[in-house]
């Protein structure tokens, strides 16, 4: 586990098998579920870039994306943090995105500062969302399982 800058809980990974009979599953703390799918938030402030125009939607997935004019101003990771958390809302919702290469799975854990978790996927990328484990939704090649 590694202490960050902002305080949140990581864990860095370097091999996951996405999808398929070789699946991994990460396994949180608190008990995994996803936020409502949303599109067109406005998340400028959350990524600290207030006066920009910068949106975010997550799929039913937990997937996060960009969008917006100024969407290329989102370039650090502190701001995806700030965009994840805006994003899953809710205390136990996941969210998932990708920076730099990499993919991230966060976790909304508490309103407190230093509570969140979240998981680097080093080198992984093309996710197509979360499942969680037992629940209805149908898996595919590219999801993450959680817990």
């Amino acid at each position: 586990t590694l202490s960050l800058g902002t305080g949140f809980g990581a864990a860095m990974y370097s091999s996951i098998t996405l999808g398929g009979a070789e699946t991994d599953v990460l396994v949180f703390a608190a008990a995994s579920s996803l936020a409502t799918e949303a599109s067109g938030i406005d998340v400028a402030t959350a990524s600290a870039n207030t006066a920009a125009t910068i949106t975010a939607s997550i799929s039913a997935k937990g997937v996060v994306t960009l969008a917006g004019a100024d969407a290329g101003l989102v370039d650090t990771l502190v701001e995806w943090v700030g965009i994840a958390s805006t994003m899953a809302g809710t205390n136990g919702n996941d969210a998932v995105f990708e920076f730099d290469g990499d993919t991230y799975v966060f976790q909304q854990s508490s309103s407190a500062k230093g509570a969140d978790t979240m998981v680097q996927l080093v080198g992984v990328t093309g996710v197509t969302g979360l499942v969680l484990v037992g629940s209805s939704v149908a898996a595919a090649v590219g999801d993450i399982f959680v817990v």
